[in-house]
């Protein structure tokens, strides 16, 4: 039961953090990251305990970009790749999805899910490291959960799952107030 409660919590922290980064336009790093940190460890404890593999390494790999982010994110642009490197991984993993469905409904999911995994840690170092903009991330968020919402459905991950649902609404409203202000000033 602990761990469920965990989870939930984490879900609310990290929509709130995402509403913080989708919907103002200037944010306070600080805040941002560690909401992301605390989100992360108590999301990444109550996934390993239903072992949700993917949502247990998107977890701690957020948990520690976001530590980097909090103390320097000048130093993570230092050695963070290029753009396609850092994501390319994501058009293999998604053609081998493709090729399982044929096989394997499960597998495929599964191998998409890991996509959405690389996919979502991959755009959030980028933008951590301030490589590509809030935008870019946004699109790149919700691309992400929709490979990996599937798989939390198939392993009963409620708390990841109902927050990439969430998540995704919260883009969505963060990309139209960006697309709106943006024709505002024009």
């Amino acid at each position: 039961m602990m761990f469920v409660i965990a989870g939930w919590i984490a879900f609310a922290l990290y929509l709130l953090a995402h509403a913080y980064l989708s919907i103002l336009k200037d944010i306070n790093k600080p805040i941002y990251f560690s909401l992301n940190i605390a989100a992360a460890v108590l999301l990444a404890v109550s996934s390993l305990a239903i072992a949700s593999w993917q949502a247990v390494l998107i977890n701690v790999f957020w948990g520690l970009v976001s530590w980097a982010g909090l103390i320097n994110s000048a130093i993570l642009n230092q050695y963070v790749p290029r753009y396609w490197r850092t994501l390319a991984p994501v058009a293999g993993l998604s053609i081998a999805g493709g090729v399982a469905s044929f096989i394997d409904t499960e597998t495929a999911l599964t191998l998409l899910g890991w996509a959405g995994v690389w996919l979502f840690c991959g755009s959030y170092l980028l933008f951590t490291a301030t490589k590509n903009g809030r935008v870019s991330y946004l699109w790149a968020s919700l691309v992400s959960y929709s490979l990996l919402l599937p798989i939390y459905y198939i392993q009963t991950n409620w708390p990841s799952f109902t927050l990439g649902i969430a998540w995704s609404a919260v883009t969505i409203a963060g990309l139209v107030d960006t697309l709106l202000r943006s024709r505002a000033s024009a």
